[in-house]
């Protein structure tokens, strides 16, 4: 039996890369086609979309006075997130700037070591980029946001065409967007 590839990958088996979601999906497959049995399967087998991961440590001072992490230092840590995943290289500066914001906050961010960044790429243009990152820790997603950036020169201060280079980074990490939390 070949092996079926996956299709539109987000939101059929939730958020597309939790930890160890490939590796699972994959020894189900094998298994599933070793007794023969994936031809019973009603649903597409999807295979998890690579993310961007970075891991964001929480320190007293991102706290406000109600002991939550402050929405401010959230955004500030996605922006870190995504230069990290864009960056050609450390200690230079960042050639994409934030057109704007859609921000969902789900739950509460009380003190804790560190939480989980996961980004995705879901929309990539000429000159523009719409992704979505979730602050995790484990399966607890504390907020999600979905961020409109655009390519900049940052010598003449202005916008620029999305580079090849750029491109071929940005989509590893594209999925197909859900059209009802995209921002326009």
């Amino acid at each position: 039996m070949p092996m079926l590839e996956g299709v539109g990958v987000a939101g059929v088996l939730g958020w597309p890369c939790l930890p160890g979601r490939a590796r699972l999906v994959d020894q189900v497959v094998r298994d599933y086609q070793e007794v023969d049995m994936l031809k019973d399967l009603k649903q597409p087998v999807v295979r998890p979309a690579p993310c961007h991961t970075w891991t964001q440590p929480v320190s007293l001072s991102d706290l406000d006075w109600h002991g939550n992490v402050n929405n401010v230092r959230m955004i500030s840590w996605i922006q870190d997130s995504w230069n990290d995943m864009v960056s050609p290289g450390r200690g230079q500066p960042p050639s994409f700037a934030v057109v704007g914001h859609e921000v969902r906050y789900l739950e509460p961010l009380l003190y804790q070591p560190a939480v989980e960044i996961q980004t995705v790429v879901t929309t990539l243009r000429r000159s523009t980029v719409i992704g979505t990152a979730r602050i995790l820790d484990g399966s607890r997603v504390f907020a999600e946001v979905t961020t409109r950036w655009a390519a900049v020169d940052v010598e003449e201060h202005r916008l620029r065409p999305v580079t090849d280079a750029e491109r071929a980074n940005l989509a590893k990490y594209y999925v197909e967007s859900d059209p009802s939390t995209t921002a326009a």
